[in-house]
């Protein structure tokens, strides 16, 4: 029994593995600088026409919500958007759906490659099954074109004249078989196009200020924010302190941090696809480090009191 679990495990590590490859390569393929990274709350980071923070699993569903809920703190910080790339939550996932995992967007692998060739999904998981979003204002000006009235649309598509005006006016959820009814009539431009790597419909104007650590809490009183991380390939993510207004201009001075005695392999990495700057603070112990870090001690590090001081000494690397 116990080395019937082992391989289920390392079998479903080895299909993980390869889709991580797969997605990687359609990343890369459609122009994305790619930094890949195993076992955290993101396996990918993506660069391009947009950045995406990736996870890759089998089964979505395995996604914690400790996890999920990092994923999301990161991808606010960092203007980013989540995405589960995976096979099955629960049963296989249909392509050109979109499905959810606690607030993030799931979606295949051929779903993701649909979307960056800039072929958008309209179908999305509901409770009541696959469902497809209307494009009310489209289907108004596609019925008048054609000299509908509500009534005669009403009657083609089987509902009521009430329920005809609410698709014009709302953005509204459809059941397939009456979708199909209205991509019959008027083509699928009344659907509603679903961009699963625009990070603006996301709650990225409250970030938290995390001052949970005198680590943080030292960043803050420099001008950052920042962030203490459990399930990330770095410690503390901080970022330049930004007005609201400005909240959409591209973030400046992000500083991926690492705390402790013990080298974060790739962090280096990630700071340079990120234009970021990456430091080490260690505790009693310099970390051995084949990069050119910047690292200080804790002390060091308290001792700053400007943030122009902390971005010369970062800038000297």
């Amino acid at each position: 029994m116990e080395h019937h679990e082992q391989g289920a495990t390392q079998n479903q590590l080895s299909q993980n593995q390869l889709l991580m490859q797969q997605t990687a390569t359609a990343l890369k393929t459609c122009g994305y600088q790619t930094h890949l990274l195993a076992r955290n709350c993101f396996d990918i980071i993506a660069r391009g026409p947009h950045t995406l923070l990736i996870k890759i699993l089998t089964n979505a569903n395995a996604f914690s919500n400790v996890y999920v809920h990092e994923l999301q703190q990161i991808c606010a910080y960092m203007h980013a958007s989540p995405l589960i790339v995976a096979e099955n939550a629960g049963a296989i996932l249909n392509e050109g759906v979109i499905y959810s995992r606690l607030g993030v967007s799931v979606i295949s692998l051929e779903t993701l490659k649909m979307a960056l060739k800039h072929r958008a999904p309209s179908m999305i998981s509901t409770n009541a099954g696959i469902a497809i979003g209307i494009d009310g204002p489209k289907l108004k000006q596609l019925r008048e074109a054609q000299g509908l009235s509500l009534q005669q649309l009403a009657f083609r598509l089987g509902v009521s004249r009430r329920m005809v005006a609410r698709y014009e006016t709302n953005f509204t959820e459809m059941t397939l078989p009456r979708a199909q009814r209205l991509l019959d009539l008027f083509g699928d431009q009344i659907f509603h196009k679903i961009d699963v790597f625009d990070h603006r419909h996301r709650d990225t104007k409250h970030v938290m200020h995390d001052t949970s650590s005198p680590l943080t809490t030292k960043y803050f009183q420099l001008g950052f924010h920042a962030l203490n991380t459990q399930h990330a390939p770095f410690d503390i993510l901080a970022r330049r302190q930004t007005p609201e207004k400005h909240q959409e201009e591209p973030i400046k001075d992000i500083i991926f941090t690492a705390v402790g005695d013990r080298h974060k392999p790739g962090l280096h990495d990630m700071a340079k696809l990120f234009d970021a700057h990456s430091l080490y603070i260690f505790h009693r112990q310099r970390p051995s480090i084949h990069e050119e870090i910047p690292t200080l001690s804790q002390t060091e590090f308290m001792r700053f009191h400007q943030y122009g001081d902390l971005m010369d000494f970062l800038r000297e690397f």
